[in-house]
């Protein structure tokens, strides 16, 4: 029976569509970049290092750099790494314990310290370029023009430094997590400490809605139901982020372990973390954990898909009625007209509204559609909006949407240009690397990062750093496991 079914799935459509996609990845320009996780040097990359001006600057820095003992400072990177994504989930609580000024401008002059020295430290491993290091170029290019472009227009100088710290953030979080871990060992204390932050921040979640929490600002009038949990962040959408991301981390851990006794302390987790996330009642969430699922088993193991489905089926017709409607709110003709006038469909048209005018490098970054935009500094595009200042819903919901209205065709250029060599690489890694812990953990981070991406597609995911700082550290560590030492 089962070599009979193995039989017809080699020879359906589907399997031979998963090997052509196989063969074309394999073939592809960007799969070209294998050379780098086989240890040998991209040729461009090597006359750049060997140019005259990267050699006067990398011989500046060597003497500006200060010659003392380095394990003691090691270390300390290594705490505060740790310390970073302690904080992340419980920087909502802490958030009145400290002016807002301050946090903004000392996390990410922090982040870029450390990454600073442990780039120095690192330099003599010759840490490859990548395609991914290219798009963070691009992104960078992409945020100064359309800084100076607006700076011309507004003036609005507040904006664009908040925005600024806060992407400085992301980029310092990657490149810490490109050479924090050195060995196995330490990335494994690194996951298990994390698995263990996850679990309490998903108990603290069911916990609300086992005491009652009303939640009625993220619920509309007409839904039926009382309590949307949000655990220790801001709302229950970052939460759904959050636990997507480490789903999928730990997902990949999971078919990573060759012990059962290993795998069976991992069944808990995933209990309370998807119960958690059910609770949320975040749409983009539930689509983010479906579409990660299917996208984990179309490269892992493709039969796996033909149980997902019948399975996603299943759950909706067992569900109770109050989940199932939060489903099919949206095709709600109140929904509908809710959005239509402060919601997704508004915002639309708004954005469109604006857009033409500031096509190629956009309103400037924090002017539209974030956190910095209508909170920390109300920003004078607004007015430029279909109701004249009116705005009912001063975000986009859609990060794509955002970096569209704030960097113009460059930015999104550049953002979906390293969105496709983060996952490019991540499948590179993925398949060269021969221990299965890193192969399958390699698998894990890339497929949060797709939810993650799906999920921006329904919220302004950046400008939650519980969720994008989370994620740049582990695309920083994904793209660090080629060169973890096993021993």
């Amino acid at each position: 029976m089962k070599a009979n079914f193995q039989n017809i799935y080699a020879s359906s459509r589907f399997a031979s569509l998963a090997r052509k996609l196989s063969f074309f990845c394999e073939n592809s320009f960007v799969f070209k970049q294998r050379e780098y996780f086989k240890n040998s040097r991209l040729s461009w990359p090597e006359l750049w290092r060997n140019s005259k001006f990267f050699s006067t600057l990398s011989s500046g820095l060597d003497r500006l750099r200060p010659q003392i003992q380095s394990g003691f400072l090691d270390k300390l990177t290594l705490l505060l790494f740790f310390i970073i994504f302690l904080f992340t989930p419980f920087k909502s609580w802490l958030k009145n314990a400290y002016p807002s000024n301050l946090y903004t401008f000392l996390v990410p002059v922090a982040l870029v310290l450390i990454a600073a020295w442990l780039l120095a430290r690192k330099r003599s491993e010759k840490m490859h370029f990548t395609l991914a290091d290219l798009g963070i170029i691009f992104i960078v290019f992409s945020i100064l023009v359309s800084s100076f472009a607006s700076l011309f227009t507004y003036g609005q100088v507040k904006n664009i430094y908040y925005e600024g710290f806060i992407w400085l953030s992301y980029i310092a979080v990657f490149y810490i997590g490109r050479t924090i871990f050195q060995t196995k060992k330490q990335l494994k204390v690194f996951l298990a400490f994390n698995l263990f932050i996850v679990f309490v921040v998903s108990l603290i979640g069911i916990g609300q809605l086992v005491l009652g929490v009303q939640t009625p600002q993220w619920i509309e009038g007409f839904e039926l139901i009382k309590t949307r949990i949000f655990s220790t962040l801001d709302n229950p959408i970052i939460l759904s982020g959050y636990l997507n991301i480490f789903f999928f981390i730990a997902l990949g851990i999971f078919f990573g372990l060759k012990r059962l006794k290993s795998k069976l302390l991992l069944l808990p987790l995933f209990a309370v973390m998807l119960v958690a996330l059910v609770l949320t009642f975040s749409r983009s969430g539930w689509i983010g954990l479906v579409l990660g699922l299917l996208f984990f088993f179309f490269i892992y193991k493709p039969k796996y898909i033909l149980g997902i489905i019948p399975l996603s089926i299943f759950s909706l017709l067992v569900i109770p009625k109050s989940y199932f409607y939060r489903l099919t709110d949206i095709f709600d003709s109140r929904y509908n007209a809710i959005s239509s006038v402060s919601g997704r469909t508004w915002t639309l048209h708004n954005v469109f509204h604006i857009l033409p005018h500031h096509l190629l490098f956009g309103v400037g970054p924090g002017m539209y559609g974030g956190e910095v935009a209508f909170k920390t500094s109300p920003s004078i595009v607004y007015m430029e909006g279909i109701q004249g200042g009116a705005v009912p819903m001063q975000n986009t919901d859609n990060q794509f949407l955002q970096i569209l209205i704030e960097q113009g065709l460059l930015g999104i250029l550049a953002f979906i240009f390293f969105a496709l060599a983060i996952l490019c690489s991540g499948l590179i890694v993925y398949q060269h690397l021969n221990d299965r812990l890193l192969k399958m953990l390699a698998l894990g981070i890339t497929t949060a990062f797709f939810a993650f991406l799906v999920q921006s597609v329904f919220t302004d995911s950046l400008q939650f750093p519980q969720m994008a700082l989370t994620m740049f550290g582990f695309l920083g560590i994904l793209l660090s496991l080629p060169r973890i030492k096993l021993t």
